[in-house]
């Protein structure tokens, strides 16, 4: 028919033109125009888009119109070269009396031209059903509503039997649910709510629930709130408790908020509801206070808003508190939120640093959720597992489970994040080649999902491992990554709100030495007096026989060693254990030698060195203690990130609750938060593993080159040396000192 239409002939140029775009809404011909134009051109007919000749029937516009295409989309938002509307496509009066008169209802062109307008489908399926099908009642009702609201697309799948209804209800409510599902606001809900009180023997509230129900049904969870608001009472709350969730997940956050405050006695649904909306919000304390004296009544609310506290105690970094809130839930027994319930304790054990009990609750959750078929549960307790493995040094399992979590992620910020950490696991496992490929996918997620923050972090993580690999490429990466944490810090709302202070460096340079140290022609020796008086009788024989009595044992570490360290220099001192690195690092700090001369420039010099001056850890919270010293909390942040005390509920931990490793690298951050120009440690790795060792010299290292502390360190580890990059490595032995600079330019 459409092929036989003059002007639509003579828009197409009756010839395939250079380019067009058909755009109309259903039941415009769109599809059947397109499949007459191929097969009479001997075109291809295709619902998948190619850049080729043919034509196209899309649900969306093509990225472009190219030569020698005719595309149908439901929405033309892309110039095209050569276009087709509504206007072409419909019905002139003539068309449709050309139209009625095949069809022998001549009668009927005037009327329904009149009603539909010229739309083509409507007007030829009126003409074949017959004015006959309508009561009186419903063209009635349709004249008077169609016109105002244009509501003639929905018309389009109403069952014809629904026409034939004498008092057509029916009818209504598939017109109804049609302009839900396209999109037109619940204006017509009371208009539709009367007339079903008027046919149907239902009560107001229930007809309006009906209506309600079918919006709800549609997702239109705005345009029912706004209708169940001029309803009120009872009806409002109804519909919150059914639409708030939605809605919250959806960001209508503040539309939320609008219709709940109108309910002056929340329900225990809604509550939680609320609880949710103000998480959302970042009103933790509000959110808790809604929870307060939850009712016990229905075991199922209960454990809905246990779950929510201890969230919220979470996101507090309360977690002690919130790890007694999920357990009270995994007490409740056999819940469907019991999977969940652990998830979040061993979330919140790994917080605490309690890995092993973390990860045995996590075990069990990832059982649960794998027997009732919880994917997202699944996830979220793989990926915590696998923290929970990392944190133990089971580099080689975390690097399983963050590979099995990853096909159940979806998300492409979530699956930055979880690369990130495989990729670190890998790097520390010195799997250096999967580690980079592994970072690559991490950018390229994180670059997907638009989040600045991510891309900083994948893109330091990259230098990191650039760095570690003697590869210039690094400093470059370190720019791009600053510049792309800036842009975080500038645009989102959270960190504008904190000022940065917890993402941006605040440590700062400190003074610097004002000159090198030198030592010259520095002699040192250990002398002890071996007195066989008060040994036992048994020793003293043996001794004894060995020809040994009173004598003076004198033993040379240092003959004439000489160094010279530059200000703002990184220097590891190697060699075997007695060798004199640690007799070294005391002539530093301040004790004289026995001959030569050890210059100190003056300045602020700080040290650990076990068995010398220990650092008071006191009683306070690590963070407070740290804090104290530096008074800026985002110094404060960095500093107990660069030792590797980077997990937030470590900030709360008190010096007795830590570890032997985690009480050395504390030590370190109290010395640090001193500001020192010079720092001096020996084997502050000593009780870490290797992976840890390597992330704690590596933070050390950096923020001693940004600050410009003159930095002198003892060990003996390999990785930590490598980790380090000194700018001089000064192996100590047999009395002297031999000095090896570093070689090429620092990346």
């Amino acid at each position: 028919m459409y092929l036989h239409r003059p002007r639509l002939l003579r828009a197409l140029q009756e010839g395939l033109p250079e380019g067009v775009l058909v755009h109309a809404p259903a039941g415009f011909g769109k599809t059947l125009l397109l499949k007459s134009f191929a097969e009479a051109k001997g075109l291809p007919y295709r619902r998948d888009w190619s850049p080729e000749p043919g034509c196209y029937d899309l649900r969306k516009p093509p990225p472009e119109v190219l030569p020698g295409q005719v595309v149908a989309a439901r929405q033309a938002r892309l110039p095209a070269l050569h276009r087709l509307g509504p206007e072409d496509l419909a019905f002139t009066p003539e068309e449709v009396g050309e139209l009625a008169r095949r069809l022998g209802k001549r009668e009927l062109a005037g009327p329904v031209h009149a009603l539909f307008g010229g739309w083509p489908h409507l007007t030829r399926r009126a003409l074949e059903r017959g004015e006959a099908a309508w009561t009186p009642e419903l063209r009635a009702f349709l004249e008077g509503l169609l016109p105002p609201l244009d509501l003639r697309p929905f018309l389009l799948p109403l069952p014809e039997a629904a026409f034939r209804q004498a008092g057509f209800g029916e009818a209504v409510e598939a017109l109804l649910a049609q302009a839900l599902a396209q999109g037109v606001p619940l204006r017509l809900l009371p208009a539709l709510a009367a007339y079903l009180e008027a046919t149907h023997p239902l009560p107001p509230e229930e007809t309006a629930r009906r209506l309600l129900e079918a919006a709800l049904a549609l997702g239109a969870w705005e345009e029912a709130l706004e209708a169940a608001g001029r309803y009120g009472g009872g009806l409002l709350l109804w519909t919150l408790e059914r639409a708030g969730r939605p809605l919250l997940e959806g960001g209508k956050v503040e539309a939320f908020f609008r219709h709940a405050e109108r309910v002056a006695h929340p329900s225990p649904r809604l509550r939680l509801l609320l609880a949710l909306g103000h998480r959302m919000r970042g009103e933790l304390d509000r959110g808790l206070a809604v929870l307060e004296g939850f009712p016990e009544e229905d075991p199922a609310l209960l454990a809905e808003a246990l779950l929510a506290r201890g969230t919220l105690l979470g996101l507090k970094g309360a977690h002690g508190e919130a790890e007694g809130v999920f357990s009270q839930g995994v007490a409740l027994g056999e819940t469907p939120l019991r999977a969940r319930f652990l998830t979040s304790r061993g979330a919140a054990r790994i917080r605490l640093g309690r890995y092993r009990e973390a990860a045995e609750d996590l075990e069990e959750a990832l059982f649960l959720s794998r027997k009732e078929r919880l994917k997202e549960v699944e996830a979220l307790a793989l990926h915590n597992l696998a923290i929970a493995r990392h944190h133990l040094g089971e580099l080689a399992e975390a690097v399983r489970l963050y590979r099995e979590v990853l096909p159940l992620k979806t998300a492409p910020l979530s699956r930055a994040y979880t690369l990130l950490s495989l990729g670190e696991a890998l790097s520390y496992l010195g799997r250096f080649l999967e580690a980079k490929r592994t970072l690559f996918r991490a950018r390229e997620e994180a670059w997907a999902s638009g989040d600045y923050r991510a891309m900083g972090y994948t893109l330091l993580n990259l230098a990191d491992l650039y760095r570690e690999a003697g590869l210039p490429e690094a400093e470059g990466l370190y720019r791009e990554a600053e510049a792309h944490l800036e842009r975080f810090l500038r645009e989102d709302p959270y960190a504008k709100a904190h000022g940065g202070r917890l993402y941006k460096p605040r440590f700062g340079r400190v003074p610097g030495l004002p000159g090198p140290i030198r030592l010259r022609g520095v002699h040192k020796a250990y002398r002890s007096h071996l007195d066989l008086e008060g040994l036992s009788r048994e020793v003293q024989e043996a001794l004894l026989a060995f020809g040994v009595k009173a004598r003076v044992v004198e033993r040379a570490v240092l003959r004439g060693a000489s160094l010279e360290i530059p200000p703002g220099s990184l220097v590891v001192l190697a060699g075997a254990s007695g060798a004199g690195k640690t007799t070294l690092l005391r002539l530093l700090l301040g004790e004289a030698p026995d001959a030569g001369e050890v210059a100190v420039p003056p300045g602020r010099r700080v040290a650990y060195i076990p068995g010398e001056r220990e650092v008071d850890l006191g009683e306070d919270p690590i963070l407070e203690a740290v804090y104290r010293r530096l008074k800026d909390v985002g110094a404060a942040i960095e500093v107990l990130n660069r030792v590797g005390l980077s997990d937030a509920v470590l900030y709360r931990a008190r010096p007795h609750e830590l570890s032997t490793g985690q009480r050395e690298r504390f030590r370190l951050a109290l010395l640090l938060a001193e500001r020192p120009d010079l720092l001096l440690i020996d084997e502050f790795a000593a009780h870490l593993d290797v992976p840890t060792a390597r992330r704690v010299a590596l933070g050390l290292g950096k923020l001693c080159r940004e600050a410009g502390v003159t930095l002198v360190a003892a060990t003996h580890r390999p990785e930590v040396v490598a980790a380090l990059d000194p700018d001089l490595l000064v192996y100590v032995g047999y009395g002297g000192l031999t000095t090896v600079p570093r070689r090429g330019p620092r990346t």
